[in-house]
């Protein structure tokens, strides 16, 4: 519908409606010209407020920037929308593409891997206002998905990030060395504002994936984030090196949540916040909820790679927050678990630290009902803790007894 190549720029006003129906008919086009670099980059795109950009069609893209240095911008209240699979509502390609969204964007899509944003192009910048609303229904259809060098998405406050399908991530940071060491993709960094969702539905459809090398997911203050399937986790840091001379992804990946977060599954093995790669880390910069309902699911896991509190410079752990947590805590293969749990916090589960470690500084005010016997070391300040397992296992003692803890006090 608009095609801007050469150096050209298309500036329209409010209300700008474009659609296109068809296979690979993009309703907003930033391309990439033929000839020499000077006339060919940076076509631009500049929409008013409330306009649209809608396509149907396979491999139909409603906003796509595939010029160097090229720019889609909308005003307020921009929608972007796609049917058909592979189509996505946004799509950056090119280096140092950017696509600006102004408040009350919504987009959505209809397929098969169909993104609602997807930026491989390096140096890309995604900048979203507040109240953004992405939703996609389809398999492997993630709402933010970034796998560049260096490529960037910021979303402001009260986003609504929302999946149906298996496979189909909220967000999803993407990156890997080669077997040379070379970065091809990486130091990405997807940033949500605080008081944003996000909801998955599907198997194997996680809340945040990270897999970036080098690469960090921040979530802002009081973020929700709910899952709804087997296999679907809230947070995912996740690494992978096929054998000792191929490429390694997900390397040094870091999820940040920020104070207040509220983390929920339900389904089969989908835990909390799960980490399974040696550098691959999250960490809790406050407190939170998390809740897990679903048989062989963990509030925390830990196999192999770090979950923790708030760390200082040197790496340590420094402060923590309110914690409710209603599940069990694993950690295996070296994976560790260090939090603070500080007055108000409630823990309603069992601390199974196998063959990794897990540390939990409980501070005066705190309360941990224990609820199993594979529960291992706990550093304990002032907090209480009662022990709620069944009685034929402790040779008859009080149900209150404290028998399996083995309990260090801190100092």
């Amino acid at each position: 519908a608009f095609r801007s190549n050469f150096h050209a720029e298309i500036t329209v006003g409010n209300d700008m409606v474009a659609s296109t129906l068809g296979g690979k008919s993009h309703a907003l086009y930033s391309a990439q010209g033929l000839g020499s670099p000077a006339a060919t980059e940076g076509a631009k795109i500049r929409i008013g407020n409330d306009g649209s950009g809608a396509t149907e069609g396979n491999g139909s893209h409603a906003a796509y920037i595939a010029s160097k240095n090229g720019l889609i911008q909308m005003g307020d209240r921009a929608s972007l929308s796609t049917v058909g699979d592979g189509s996505y509502a946004a799509y950056i390609s090119s280096v140092s593409g950017q696509l600006v969204l102004e408040d009350e964007a919504s987009l959505k899509t209809e397929g098969q891997a169909s993104h609602g944003i997807y930026a491989t192009g390096a140096d890309s910048v995604i900048q979203l206002g507040d109240q953004a609303q992405i939703l996609t229904q389809g398999g492997i259809a993630h709402n933010v998905f970034v796998t560049s060098k260096n490529g960037t998405a910021t979303l402001g406050t009260e986003a609504s990030l929302r999946t149906e399908g298996d496979g189909a991530y909220g967000i999803y940071l993407s990156g890997y060395r080669n077997a040379a060491g070379t970065l091809m993709y990486g130091n990405g960094k997807i940033d949500l504002g605080a008081h944003s969702q996000i909801i998955t539905s599907g198997n194997n459809a996680y809340g945040v994936l990270m897999y970036g090398q080098d690469g960090k997911v921040i979530l802002g203050e009081e973020t929700t984030v709910t899952t709804n399937g087997d296999g679907s986790h809230a947070l995912y840091g996740h690494g992978m090196q096929a054998t000792p001379t191929s490429s390694v992804y997900g390397d040094n990946g870091t999820i940040i949540v920020e104070d207040g977060a509220n983390l929920q599954t339900s389904g089969v093995g989908a835990h909390g916040a799960f980490v399974d790669w040696g550098t691959s880390k999250i960490e809790f910069q406050g407190g939170g909820t998390i809740s897990v309902s679903g048989d062989d699911s963990y509030v925390l896991y830990a196999d192999a790679g770090k979950i923790t509190s708030k760390l200082d410079t040197n790496g340590d752990v420094v402060s923590g927050g309110k914690f409710i947590i209603t599940g069990d805590m694993l950690a295996a293969n070296g994976g560790a678990i260090d939090l603070i749990l500080a007055d108000g916090s409630i823990f309603v589960g069992s601390a199974d630290q196998g063959t990794g470690s897990i540390k939990q500084k409980m501070e005066s005010g705190s309360k941990w009902y224990v609820t199993k016997d594979e529960t291992d070391q706990v550093i304990m300040e002032e907090g209480s803790a009662r022990y709620l397992g069944t009685l034929a296992d402790h040779s008859g003692l009080g149900r209150s007894s404290f028998v399996p803890l083995r309990i260090t006090e801190a100092g």
